[in-house]
């Protein structure tokens, strides 16, 4: 599964095949269970990656984990506004 080494272009004609072809930057993952194989990606690529982690998952794979009890909804919302709020902040 290579999500970001067999990436499709033809459905994304508002960007330019130069950015398409770059790797991400970092990545921010809210559920890091269903996500598994992302994160084992993103480590071969040397992609850092930021995740919501509860106290049952496997931090390991992850560069910069944020500990929290993800269950709690309002949790996963606080950190999610905060995360969006910067990316506008800094766009």
């Amino acid at each position: 599964m290579g999500t970001f080494t067999n990436f499709i272009t033809q459905g994304f004609k508002f960007f330019s095949n130069e950015k398409l072809n770059k790797n991400p930057s970092i990545i921010f993952f809210f559920n890091i269970s269903t996500n598994d194989f992302l994160l084992l990606e993103a480590k071969k690529k040397n992609i850092p990656s930021i995740s919501l982690v509860n106290a049952n998952n496997n931090s390991c794979l992850i560069d910069y984990p944020i500990f929290l009890n993800s269950f709690y909804f309002y949790n996963v919302y606080f950190f999610s506004r905060l995360v969006f709020k910067l990316i506008l902040r800094l766009l």
